[in-house]
């Protein structure tokens, strides 16, 4: 089932605030922190956009502009982004990311950004992209597969692929500053 569906229109967002970590348990009693960001548009499954026009300014830490918990899918429409804030995202899936036709325009200013990102594949057969970033890298604590301590460096990306890449048409303009 699709979640959010944009086939037409105009959408304008302008939006502010920072992540906020909500308190939560898991089934077997064990407590977390759940991350809830601040979205122009969500969907908890997936994201399928054949045309229109969207345009989003945000300000705030991790704000995201476009964000599937499921696939997102875009085939046209233009898309226009201006976010600023550390560890913003302009269009991510936490699946796979198929892009085959629209414009984007994806500005990110701030420490960890990133332009479009999957935490899974990532298909590109065609789009105009431009993406404009500024931000440093941020050292994350972690630890190495036999436990050893280590920093993992989180960079501002125009591009990030978690999973396979696949990039079979489009034109790209990545810039960092």
């Amino acid at each position: 089932a699709t979640g959010v569906t944009i086939a037409g229109g105009s959408l304008f967002f302008n939006l502010s605030g920072n992540v906020v970590l909500e308190s939560a348990t898991t089934t077997s009693g064990t407590a977390y922190s759940d991350p809830a960001y601040c979205t122009a548009i969500k969907s908890d499954t997936d994201v399928v956009i054949t045309g229109g026009h969207v345009v989003i300014t945000h300000t705030g830490t991790a704000g995201k502009g476009i964000s599937a918990d499921g696939s997102l899918t875009i085939t046209g429409g233009t898309i226009r982004a201006d976010l600023q804030g550390a560890s913003a995202d302009g269009l991510s899936s936490d699946t796979l990311v198929s892009i085959n036709g629209g414009s984007f325009d994806i500005k990110a200013s701030g420490d960890q950004t990133k332009g479009l990102k999957s935490k899974a594949a990532m298909n590109l057969g065609g789009g105009t992209f431009t993406f404009t970033l500024s931000g440093n890298v941020v050292l994350e604590a972690s630890t190495t597969s036999t436990g050893t301590a280590c920093y993992d460096p989180s960079y501002c990306s125009g591009i990030k692929c978690d999973g396979d890449l696949t990039v079979s048409g489009g034109s790209f303009t990545i810039t960092h500053t």
